[in-house]
């Protein structure tokens, strides 16, 4: 199982470096927040860890603090010219 856990983590890694690689991190790194759900859904399943309030609370502080920046990038340029 660790030896399965290390090559799924490895090509993880690969996966991830491949895409920064090829797109800008503004685009690609707001992906990387769909590991909370991800997240939170395994630790459900596989250890009975039920999600507390603050920490939805705060899991969703982290990702619109991670979006809020990449939000003018993804913006049409005639919108941002106009203004």
């Amino acid at each position: 199982m660790l030896g399965l856990l290390g090559i799924v983590a490895m090509s993880a890694h690969l996966c991830v470096t491949r895409a920064l690689k090829l797109a800008d991190a503004a685009t690609a790194a707001p992906l990387q927040y769909a590991l909370l759900p991800w997240a939170m859904l395994l630790g459900w399943l596989a250890f009975g860890d039920v999600p507390a309030a603050a920490m939805l609370v705060a899991a969703a502080i982290i990702v619109l603090v991670g979006l809020v920046p990449a939000w003018p990038a993804r913006r049409p340029a005639a919108r941002r010219t106009s203004a």
